[in-house]
């Protein structure tokens, strides 16, 4: 496994590997989004093993951006590549992404204990709803034809994407593993 750069409160696992696998495995291209980026992992493997034109990294925590700057400078050598530390929810990008990718906080503070360290806390727990404004957000990105692909620990947070999900969306469990889920959410090329 490569080597990422990564903050000491916090360490990307399998799960990030095998998102950037099925984004790889599914050949899609174009320019790539990766919301919850964190240190920019799962967008780094899908692109290196992939064919993206362009990466951009949107990322809620300053705390990453040193992390990010030094994977895209050690891995992104030939690709274009943005960066936007910013709550998603309010990011304005001019263009559409033929290809999102997400890894947001597995736990709801419902039932999850909290983390002491604040920074590993956001990264793993996650308040009712912001799982479903997080997607909305993101997937008015998604380009028409484009794919959205997710990895998501709880029933509580499949409620909430489904939520958002509209007609012109078709959803897709692709693999059940060790109690995760990784969806695919296909934009369709109907008006």
């Amino acid at each position: 496994m490569v080597k990422y750069s990564q903050p000491s409160f916090y360490r990307f696992s399998r799960d990030s590997i095998e998102l950037a696998n099925l984004v790889v495995e599914d050949e899609v291209s174009g320019h790539l989004l990766d919301v919850c980026c964190g240190s920019g992992v799962i967008g780094i493997e899908a692109t290196i093993k992939g064919t993206f034109n362009s990466v951009t990294f949107v990322e809620l925590q300053e705390d990453y951006l040193y992390h990010i700057k030094e994977n895209c400078k050690n891995f992104l050598k030939n690709v274009p590549y943005d960066i936007e530390v910013c709550d998603v929810t309010k990011i304005k990008l001019e263009r559409s992404f033929d290809c999102i990718v997400m890894n947001p906080p597995y736990f709801s503070r419902k039932s999850y204990r909290q983390s002491p360290n604040i920074q590993k806390d956001i990264c793993r727990s996650y308040d009712p709803g912001a799982i479903s404004k997080i997607f909305e957000a993101s997937i008015k990105l998604l380009a028409k034809e484009g794919s959205f692909y997710i990895v998501i620990r709880d029933n509580e947070a499949l409620d909430e994407i489904k939520s958002c999900i509209r007609e012109n969306h078709v959803l897709e469990i692709r693999r059940k593993e060790d109690g995760l889920l990784f969806l695919r959410i296909r934009h369709l090329n109907v008006n």
